[in-house]
């Protein structure tokens, strides 16, 4: 019977973000066990990273503008 694996890793700060790392581990354990039945989850915290981890998930990035923590105006998504 094949295994499972739900793969939810947060970023690598620095190294990879969390759609990479989750891919990379995917790999590792399709290696090691090809068998295995892998689903990627990235997740992330709300802080840097969150964005990649939407747009991962399959939603789509809308460019806006907001006002900033300093109150100007910043171009963000």
């Amino acid at each position: 019977m094949a295994g499972h694996v739900v793969i939810a890793p947060d970023r690598f700060k620095g190294s990879l973000t969390a759609a990479e790392a989750a891919h990379a581990i995917a790999l590792g354990l399709k290696r090691a066990d090809p068998t295995l039945t892998t689903v990627q989850c990235p997740v992330a915290d709300g802080g840097d990273g969150t964005l990649g981890t939407v747009l991962a998930a399959g939603f789509q990035q809308i460019p806006i503008y907001a006002t900033g923590p300093t109150g100007q105006v910043v171009r963000t998504a």
